[in-house]
């Protein structure tokens, strides 16, 4: 960080890193507040307490779904981030950099699995996990 034309670089990453996250955040918090929004709406339709506590669970799984999202993007770029702003080298922030960063794409793809897993799972109780995201992943049935 020696280099006079390194900060301004700097900054403008780190900028950008933090409006994304801060778009991410806002965009996950816009759609649990419509998720609320619509499920307090539809309330009036509902009969019984089997249908309230099927849109509560729907509804909290959207919550949980949009927070674990923007924490595998802060997980992400946590580390490469602080590794930026380093002027000496962490051999811990270069080695979680080194580990998480590559990792988002697989982040997403857990997240993006994890509501069928959890149906399955919950359909076929006595079932292997690994069974389970062979099943998802590859749309396998009956293994």
């Amino acid at each position: 960080l020696d280099d006079p034309t390194a900060k301004p670089v700097l900054w403008t990453v780190s900028a950008l890193v933090l409006c994304s996250f801060l778009i991410c955040i806002w965009s996950m918090a816009s759609i649990c507040q419509f998720v609320i929004r619509q499920s307090q709406r539809m309330r009036q339709y509902s009969f019984g307490s089997r249908q309230m506590i099927r849109r509560n669970d729907e509804t909290r799984a959207t919550v949980i779904q949009a927070l674990l999202y923007s924490f595998a993007f802060f997980i992400t770029y946590f580390f490469p981030l602080i590794a930026l702003g380093q002027g000496n080298r962490s051999f811990f922030v270069e080695l979680m950099t080194k580990i998480f960063y590559p990792l988002q794409g697989f982040w997403n793809f857990l997240l993006y699995i994890r509501p069928c897993v959890a149906q399955v799972k919950k359909n076929k109780p006595g079932k292997h996990i690994f069974g389970i995201l062979v099943e998802v992943i590859f749309h396998v049935k009956d293994i």
